[in-house]
């Protein structure tokens, strides 16, 4: 049986020194050990592609909707649920998840009974993980509001993980695109898009530093959006993700992140008055699913509404 270890601190290259302590642990119990982020795992497992039949989850303080959604999407899976300090026990999670104090967890003395001793309650047909694309069933309103806070923890743990030295993360807007579509397939959620085309931000970039510009333009991006929005970018275009948001909420995201831009931004060059095409500085929108279930039918959407941005600005 391989154990997925999965963590908020690393992706396992290299592990930290809990997921370090874990693995030998449970390698010393006579099981393979995979590492991951709690967020990689989590979102695997609401697609229905969670390969491993055996998961350890860290819970921190006031992250109640983590437990919840473990709940929910690891049901069919043996779990460890290891509590930070002064994390509350939680209630009304399957009976064959394991509580696993974090002293323990650190320092090698990871428990490994649970991985024997208790079977989970399968499926009839005894599969582990719902087929790929097949949405999830939310059985009430508190299971799909336990769906909904993790996937806002999950982008603000994604974006933790990308950032280098505390500066923002650069995310790669095709692969978050990708990743939307499959939470928004797994949970029934769709979510909004705002397309920026900063066109030759690069080249205009303040002493050629076209490195420098992007993670400006991504901080701005940011001041204006709201907690567990995700922004990505690739060359010169840059993504705003707007989880359950409509095409209507985009364009209020739109209007106000546009405000932000053409205002002017210090670090980034003037957006350019009079360009056109790809020379011009502009904004799109999109929506799933109304648009489509693909990040191409989506990106393709967004940029045949591509406007200048003072057309954004002026129509607020």
């Amino acid at each position: 049986m391989t154990v997925n270890v999965t963590c908020t601190e690393c992706d396992g290259a290299p592990p930290c020194g809990a997921c370090t302590a874990a693995a030998q642990s449970i390698a010393a119990a006579g099981f393979t050990v995979h590492h991951s982020s709690r967020y990689a795992a989590l979102r695997a497992a609401a697609s229905g592609t969670y390969g491993f039949d055996a998961c350890i989850v860290p819970i921190g303080k006031g992250e109640r909707a983590v437990a919840d959604a473990a709940a929910i999407v690891l049901a069919l899976k043996r779990v460890a649920l290891v509590l930070d300090d002064g994390a509350a026990r939680p209630d009304g999670i399957p009976a064959h998840f394991a509580i696993v104090e974090k002293t323990a967890y650190e320092h090698g003395s990871l428990p490994t009974g649970w991985l024997t001793d208790v079977e989970p309650i399968r499926a009839m047909d005894d599969t582990a993980t719902r087929s790929v694309g097949e949405p999830l069933s939310i059985a009430s309103d508190d299971q799909l509001r336990a769906t909904r806070r993790v996937k806002t923890l999950a982008n603000v743990q994604r974006e933790r993980l990308a950032a280098i030295d505390g500066a923002p993360a650069a995310l790669d807007m095709m692969a978050m695109l990708s990743d939307e579509v499959g939470w928004a397939r797994a949970s029934g959620l769709g979510f909004g898009l705002v397309l920026f085309h900063l066109g030759g931000l690069a080249e205009r970039a303040a002493g050629g530093n076209a490195d420098a510009a992007t993670l400006v333009a991504i901080a701005a991006l940011r001041s204006s959006a709201r907690r567990g929005d995700v922004i990505a970018y690739k060359n010169d275009d840059f993504v705003v993700l707007l989880p359950e948001a409509d095409a209507a909420g985009a364009m209020i995201a739109a209007r106000r992140a546009a405000g932000t831009l053409a205002a002017g931004v210090p670090g980034l060059p003037a957006a350019p008055r009079k360009a056109k095409g790809l020379g011009a500085w502009s904004a799109g929108v999109a929506a799933c699913p109304a648009d489509g279930y693909s990040r191409e039918a989506l990106i393709a959407r967004a940029t045949a509404d591509l406007r200048p941005l003072d057309r954004w600005v002026r129509d607020r």
